[in-house]
């Protein structure tokens, strides 16, 4: 046995550890466990005013909710083996005269403990408890908070929840207290027998009396968020009629037709002396007079006023049928066709329209339609595109199509619905997730396969691509996983085919097996790219040049740059070899070259700022030269359009891009072998002025900005002038271009013949 000293232990404590130990004990000491105070009020303010960004949300959450309560009571019923004989259906009452709107159920209703749990505790879900419990049950609610929403628009809440004949009631005006009374019975109109179910009662707040008791707003509202609810919302429309009543205050004694004949006759009568009929004489010789009424007998004549009566008619607003969880086949275009004008608010058929479902990881369903028109902002960056609705278990949630569609597919129209999808405590935004992303790529390639269905009726799709071609070309530079699929989907004309569309494998389908490139020209009109002196060389070789006249089309170009195993080429950059080039071919080329360094240096040399390169090259037919890029240099089509961005100017990387230009020349021209020996004597300053002409005249030609526009047409002017013989006129031009230039070994060169 140990034997405790007190005294000693405490002296140990205190030669060495005592001051840290006491600190422990004080510590201890102070350290208790508090339960948190609740301002529910102040919780409950946050819940309303912070979670919902729209009103009208209050009405989806109290619908999902009353939907929640009639499943559950059809699972119990089943469950219990109880047969019920009440109508599955949501009542919405709007009440102006005494500012309040009803919306009723015959769902599952709560009882005093049922009150306490789910609407006096907060966010305490009894959905969400259900769901647990029955396991394949598809029911809405999840964070018990959706009921709170109530008091975005009603400074007061009542619930009247009838179970079993036992009445409660439930009420609050979103302080910190409610209260629960036993209800002996409860009665709304004649029209309601209130046997099962529950009521919530909503004291509108005095703003929005006007508002939520219109039943047209309300109806947009259900058609909106809820309008695939299971269960048939009807709403109570005060129906106005006319009809017809007798006035009593307004009726009047009158003679009948029959009174004033008989009067008439007897006037008749009286007035030919037949007095037979008024004396009568008897046998006593009496005279007997009878009473006659010289007034004819009067009845009432009835008049007729009209009343005004309202009477209850109840209207289902929500009779538009979930299409999506029907199986495609039993469908008809019909069908297809009338849900998307419901859905989308269009008077147009879509093109066509693709139904889609998934299982698996992520069950969903859904259809998408490709629609007649395009939005005018479907390109604007930062603006909320709404083309596809998000549904949770048939409740509208979302219509935001960003989150689960890539921006080029924002011309796609439809819905998704899915249980999977993680939202927000409002049920008003998505949470990023992994679901997210699966459903974004299933979008994405349902789609691509509904345009690529429809390329099967070439009329249909040509009408398609005209519409969306812009949409396409974009798809193409921004997916990354389904590059290649959407560019299946491109269209253009071509050198070979100028008044009709071919893709990309209609181009491959016509090519040798030795070229192994796709040619393309772009530009910002095809009739000008039809003239192009660039395609000279591909007509005499035969060989087929896409036309590209979308600005986009630059963007993708470089993005996409191959095709299944073909390259995409611009036949306006440099080093574009064709097919079947020999190698004794670019040997007589690098020849060619050797034998025109001279002018190809003075040219590199006296005009550095257009040009990082002169060369012979065998590209060009009947022209002295041509301007063309570098592989990775900007096309002249290409630099109109960064010109044109307003960012261009202070972007420094693309500045250094502009102006890398290629002259290339054509040495079996004239020209250019009269001058391949240019210097800079005074023997060759007239050759020079030539060349300035010659060289911004290809520099237009290809594309590109004339270099000094008007001394450009003051030399062109000059010319003219000379080959009219106007100088002897006015001798006093100082810009005066000699035309009969003559050299000891240069014979006249007549400017007019330039080609």
């Amino acid at each position: 046995m140990v034997i405790f000293n007190k005294d000693k232990a405490l002296g140990f404590l205190k030669q060495k550890y005592i001051k840290n130990y006491l600190f422990i004990f004080i510590k201890m000491s102070e350290i208790q466990k508090y339960t948190f105070d609740t301002d529910i009020s102040s919780l409950l303010n946050l819940i309303i005013n912070n979670f919902y960004s729209n009103k009208d949300i209050f009405l989806r959450e109290l619908l999902s909710n009353a939907s929640d309560s009639i499943d559950r009571y059809n699972y119990n019923s089943i469950i219990n083996k109880i047969d019920h004989k009440i109508q599955n259906k949501i009542t919405i009452i709007p009440d102006k005269d005494n500012k309040q709107l009803l919306i009723i159920d015959t769902g599952d209703a709560m009882n005093k403990d049922d009150l306490i749990k789910n609407i006096g505790t907060i966010a305490n879900s009894g959905t969400k408890a259900f769901m647990e419990k029955a396991k394949d049950t598809n029911l809405i609610g999840k964070f018990g908070v959706g009921f709170y929403s109530a008091f975005l628009v009603s400074d007061k809440v009542t619930i009247i929840s009838n179970k079993n004949n036992e009445i409660w009631k439930w009420e609050s005006d979103a302080t910190n207290n409610y209260i629960i009374e036993k209800l002996d019975n409860f009665t709304i109109n004649d029209d309601i027998d209130f046997k099962q179910g529950t009521i919530i009662k909503l004291s509108l707040k005095e703003d929005l009396i006007n508002t939520y008791t219109d039943t047209t707003k309300l109806k947009n509202i259900i058609k909106e968020h809820s309008q695939y609810i299971n269960h048939p919302i009807e709403i109570l429309i005060k129906k106005e009629i006319t009809k017809e009543i007798e006035d009593e205050d307004q009726n009047v004694d009158t003679e009948t037709e029959k009174d004033i004949k008989t009067d008439t006759d007897t006037k008749t009568k009286t007035d030919d002396n037949n007095l037979d009929d008024l004396f009568k004489v008897n046998t006593d010789d009496d005279v007997i007079i009878e009473d006659v009424d010289d007034k004819p007998e009067k009845i009432k004549e009835k008049k007729m006023k009209k009343i005004t009566e309202y009477i209850n008619e109840y209207q289902v607003v929500n009779e538009n049928k979930p299409i999506w969880l029907r199986n495609s086949s039993e469908i008809t275009t019909e069908e297809y066709n009338k849900f998307y004008k419901s859905l989308c608010n269009d008077i147009d058929d879509p093109y066509c329209y693709k139904h889609i479902k998934g299982e698996g990881q992520v069950e969903y369903k859904g259809v998408l339609f490709l629609p007649k028109k395009t939005k005018s902002n479907i390109f604007e960056r930062g603006v909320k595109q709404n083309n596809i609705k998000i549904y949770v278990r048939k409740i509208f949630v979302s219509d935001n199509s960003s989150a689960i569609c890539p921006e080029w597919l924002h011309f796609i129209s439809g819905m998704i619905d899915t249980d999977d999808l993680p939202l927000t405590v409002s049920r008003e935004m998505l949470q990023e997730n992994k679901i997210i992303q699966i459903i974004k790529k299933t979008i994405t390639k349902k789609s691509i396969d509904m345009l690529k269905n429809s390329m099967q009726n070439i009329e249909l799709y040509t009408k398609i691509y005209n519409t969306y071609q812009k949409n396409i070309k974009l798809g193409v530079y921004e997916e990354s996983t389904d590059r290649e699929r959407v560019a299946d989907l491109l269209l253009y004309y071509s050198l070979n085919n100028p008044n009709k569309y071919i893709s990309f494998d209609d181009y491959i389908t016509n090519l040798s097996e030795t070229q192994k490139e796709i040619y393309y020209i772009s530009g910002d009109d095809i009739e000008l790219l039809k003239t192009s002196p660039f395609l000279n060389r591909f007509k005499k070789n035969k060989l087929d040049v896409l036309y590209m006249t979308d600005t986009v089309d630059e963007y993708m170009c470089q993005r996409l740059s191959q095709y299944k195993d073909y390259k995409l080429i611009c036949i306006t950059k440099g080093d574009v070899e064709l097919p079947n080039t020999t190698q004794d071919h670019k040997d007589l080329l690098k020849n060619k070259q050797d034998e025109y360094k001279i002018l190809c240096d003075f040219i590199k040399k006296n005009y550095s700022n257009e040009f990082i390169d002169a060369k012979i090259s065998d590209k060009i037919d009947g022209l002295p030269c041509i301007v063309t890029s570098p592989e990775y240099g900007f096309t002249a089509n290409m630099e109109k359009i960064i010109k044109a961005q307003t960012l261009a100017q202070n972007d420094s990387s693309t500045n250094y891009m502009l102006n890398k230009r290629i002259l290339e020349l054509n040495p079996e021209h004239l020209i250019i072998q009269k001058i391949k020996n240019i210097n800079d004597t005074d023997e060759f300053k007239s050759y020079r002025d030539l060349l300035d002409l010659i060289i911004n005249s290809s520099l237009l030609y290809s594309g590109y900005p004339i270099i000094k526009p008007v001394e450009f047409s003051k030399k062109v002017i000059n010319v003219v002038m000379a080959g009219l013989d106007l100088y002897d006129i006015d001798n006093k031009d100082n810009d005066k271009i000699d035309t009969n230039i003559k050299n000891d070994n240069v014979e006249t060169i007549d400017v007019t013949q330039i080609d």
